[in-house]
Parts: C-alpha cells; structure tokens; sequence
C-alpha cells in the first residue's frame, strides 16, 4: 500500500484508499476531517558554542531516505540580513548536524527541509546569542569562587588584538589586578574566561567596589563593568 500525504499543511485533509491494480474496483474515504500541520516534523534543532565553533545538530520525522525527504538546506543569515548556505558547492546536505567555525554573535541559521515534490519547507532557526559589554559575575561576588567574565571580541575575530588587557580597578582609580592580556581566543566571536579573585601578589582581592575594564587600543575597544566584592 502507498500512502501519500499532501506537501502543505492543510485542515482539510482525508483518507481515501485505492486499489493499486487497475482491474480491482472500488474505493472508499474517512468520514471527517483532520489536519496535518506539516509535511515534515522539527522533532530537535539544538546550538551549542565549542572551541571549534558553533554545533548544529536536528531530527526530523521523516528523515531522509527514499520514503523520507531529500535532505535539507541549512543557511547562515548575518546580522545584516545577508544569507548563504554553509555550504555553498552543496546545497541540499543529509547529515543531521553541521560544525561553523565562522559563527559569530548575532549570526541566524535557518533550517529547511526538500520534500520528495521538491518543495523547501522552513523546519526551524537557531540563532548565537551575543552579549552586551562587559559581563562578569555572580554579582554581588563573595570571592570564594571564580568571577566569570566575557565580552565579544574586538571585531568579531577569533582572537582578540594582542594588546587587549582585563584589568581591575579600586574606586580611585587604581589598578588592583590584571586579569587576562591578549591575544585572547574567541569561541563563535565570545572571549570568555574565570578569574580567581586573587592578585598578581596572592592575596584575595578585598571587599569593596571595583571596575573592571577591557580595553584594546588597536581597536579602539573600551568596555567597563562595576563590580562588588562583599564577604
């Protein structure tokens, strides 16, 4: 028996069953109604940040196969509105996941699937989340656990200018502490990395109000955070 299934959603939709063999007569149909939402079923589309870039990963109901679909189409989308597929001398891709090691934050995926009438249905979209500024935390901090700090690279790299440097500030003004010096590594344009509160002479850093700056010359980057330190 073949089944086939409209390519469009539809609320209309019935069965209606039909002998394969022209010589064999008769016919018969649903009494009602039902819908099918799609031809295809997201049943997971998942984006995580690693070292090596952003991983894709999804599912579908059916996958593809000859009695599935074709395969899908999976294409980055910038901030800016331009898109291209991650692969551009391939198209329609049958794995189920995919590796970017151009991913940055802002940076939109679109996920589609060809159907067998060789129709593109959208499945899903996944985007890298970004950060605004400088962040650091848990805020208030008590210094018994690491301070975890990030901020978007200087221009989207995957390494920061070599003289971007992390430091901490009392509320005079003065350096307390330097945190990290570049270059530093960006996983999918984030710079992210713990602090342990101590300073370059050991000691805990003291309770008090603080600033944290992040500052490239180069590329003219000048981020500051207020932090608390409390015990």
């Amino acid at each position: 028996m073949t089944v086939r299934a409209p390519a469009e959603a539809t609320q209309q939709a019935r069965v209606r069953v039909l002998a394969e063999n022209p010589a064999m007569p008769g016919s018969d149909a649903s009494d009602g109604d039902f819908e099918i939402r799609s031809a295809v079923l997201l049943v997971r589309f998942d984006l995580e940040v690693a070292a090596d870039g952003v991983h894709l990963d999804w599912e579908t109901d059916p996958a593809p196969g000859p009695e599935g679909i074709r395969g899908y189409g999976l294409v980055r989308r910038t901030a800016g509105g331009i898109e291209a597929p991650v692969d551009p001398k391939s198209p329609v891709i049958t794995s189920t996941s995919w590796v970017d090691p151009e991913a940055r934050p802002g940076i939109e995926y679109v996920l589609s699937a060809l159907d067998a009438t060789e129709r593109w249905i959208e499945l899903g979209r996944q985007r890298v989340a970004g950060i605004d500024g400088l962040r650091a935390g848990p805020q208030p901090w008590r210094g018994d656990g690491a301070l975890r700090v990030a901020f978007e690279a200087p221009a989207g790299g995957a390494y920061t200018p070599a003289d971007l440097e992390v430091a901490l500030f009392d509320a005079a003004g003065r350096e307390v502490a330097v945190l990290a010096r570049g270059p530093l590594e960006a996983r999918a344009g984030i710079v992210q990395f713990d602090w342990s509160g101590r300073m370059s002479s050991g000691a805990r850093v003291a309770p008090g109000v603080y600033f944290l700056r992040a500052s490239a010359p180069s590329a003219a980057f000048h981020l500051t955070r207020r932090i608390v330190v409390v015990r």
